[in-house]
């Protein structure tokens, strides 16, 4: 009974958050729909507490402690302080509005046929390839499904799956997630970015950052080979895979890719008129268009599988029993968004309310200002800070000029090191998913076998952003 009303008061802060975001700024609907969302978000995290994982609530308690101390110390002990407090939580309904949504494509993702098939195909590819297929596999369904991506790669890491080849897949799952990030509008980071970046809509960076993820693509492929040299467990992990019983095919390779192909563009067609024609977020086009793409792709399987799919009907209910899953990433983004608006008042105090940036103060050369905030953006989030911290330092402190970019370079680069930095911090949403599906310590998934990957990207993205601040 409690998980069903979970599911609903999910729900309802995604109906919410799509109400306010439509509406008008400072009319009565905007803000009977927040007042609605927030409550709704309070019920829900209410009544999932006890559910969520210790290390999420600690980080969370943390971050909500020192927002509010940040608060107070701008606004006194007031109405004041609690306005404040409430604008932190009511910007958080955007991003689990992005949850919901998901949510739609990711019951159809994990029981699609043709997505199944690609996941085995690559399982079959020669040694040296495998790897690199299963990144590049995980990096095309990451942009179109986000989490869901997991979630369809998850029998690759299985917990009966023996340790050494579980790691090794593991990181080759991850690293196609985390360089997802650089382009793909359905991850939450796109709209935090999108929302700090005055003025830089998605179809301004889609393209840039699409350049940037087959860089990156390139460079881990590249490092994969040296790496699968130096580590021993790969070894190990080779011998392990060509044990493993396959699992039968029944679509040839050209269908199984030009099927999956086709998902994926009709999915992106849907968004890109969305955003494109009419205008509107990306977290609205998506709270629009996945529940009826998600719906019609359920009945598609349904009619191709027979009744052992679980059609439309069927799968809302599994939406709403997915909901309450969300309630570690929703209490987390609370939490940082509580902490991200008390920093950003405090900032703002203290740099005056004259648009002055910190890099007037600093006075440092404009290189080494885009590699500082480089590296500062990546080492808050290995440290155990959400991503969302470090965009809204970034945005706060800096301007991209300061950093020698244009404002769609500065959303481009954040949106690199968003993917980057959740990959290495421990207390991620997609290192605490990984390592409850893989039984492995959160901490050695972020620490040990993702960080060496990181760190390639973030000497990548320095190389890229310095050589464009350089022809500027």
């Amino acid at each position: 009974m409690r998980t069903h009303f979970a599911g609903v008061s999910f729900f309802c802060v995604g109906v919410a958050a799509a109400a306010g975001l439509l509406a008008g700024e400072g009319t009565w609907v905007k803000q009977s729909a927040t007042a609605f969302g927030v409550t709704a978000m309070l019920v829900f995290l209410a009544l999932e507490l006890r559910s969520i994982k210790r290390l999420q609530i600690w980080t969370s308690a943390a971050l909500f402690v020192f927002g509010l101390i940040a608060i107070v110390s701008v606004q006194g002990l007031g109405l004041g302080a609690v306005q404040v407090l409430y604008e932190g939580l009511a910007r958080n309904l955007q991003y689990l509005l992005l949850f919901a949504s998901i949510v739609w494509l990711q019951v159809q993702a994990t029981q699609s046929p043709s997505l199944l098939e690609l996941r085995e195909r690559v399982m079959r590819m020669p040694s040296g390839s495998r790897s690199v297929s299963i990144m590049s596999v995980a990096y095309v369904l990451g942009s179109a499904f986000n989490i869901a991506a997991f979630g369809l790669m998850a029998p690759l890491v299985d917990p009966a799956t023996p340790q050494p080849l579980r790691e090794r897949l593991l990181q080759a799952v991850s690293k196609g997630f985390m360089l997802a990030t650089s382009w793909s509008p359905l991850f939450v980071g796109t709209a935090v970015i999108l929302a700090s970046v005055e003025g830089v809509r998605w179809t301004d960076v889609g393209l840039g950052g699409f350049i940037l993820g087959g860089m990156l693509v390139t460079a881990q492929w590249l490092f994969d080979g040296v790496y699968r040299r130096l580590d021993p467990s790969a070894g190990k992990a080779r011998a392990l895979l060509l044990a493993r019983e396959p699992l039968a095919l029944r679509l040839g390779y050209r269908q199984t890719v030009v099927r999956a192909a086709l998902i994926i563009f009709a999915l992106f067609s849907g968004l890109a008129v969305a955003v494109g024609g009419f205008g509107l977020s990306i977290p609205v086009a998506l709270a629009l268009t996945a529940p009826v793409f998600g719906l019609a792709w359920a009945l598609m399987i349904r009619r191709e599988v027979g009744a052992l799919a679980h059609g439309p009907l069927k799968s809302i209910a599994q939406v709403f029993q997915q909901y309450p899953n969300l309630r570690g990433e929703a209490l987390l983004f609370a939490a940082a968004n509580v902490f991200a608006i008390g920093i950003q008042i405090v900032l703002a105090q203290r740099l005056g309310e004259t648009g002055q940036s910190l890099s007037a103060l600093l006075n440092w050369p404009e290189p080494a200002v885009l590699v500082a905030c480089i590296l500062g953006f990546f080492l808050i989030c290995v440290l155990g800070m959400h991503p969302l911290v470090s965009v809204i330092l970034l945005t706060t402190l800096f301007v991209p000029a300061d950093l020698g970019l244009e404002a769609w370079q500065f959303a481009v680069m954040m949106m690199a090191l968003w993917g980057t930095g959740t990959n290495a911090s421990p207390v991620s949403a997609s290192s605490i998913l990984m390592s409850r599906m893989t039984e492995i310590s959160n901490f050695r998934i972020a620490w040990r076998l993702n960080l060496p990957f990181s760190l390639v990207n973030i000497v990548v993205i320095c190389a890229a952003f310095l050589s464009l601040q350089a022809l500027s």
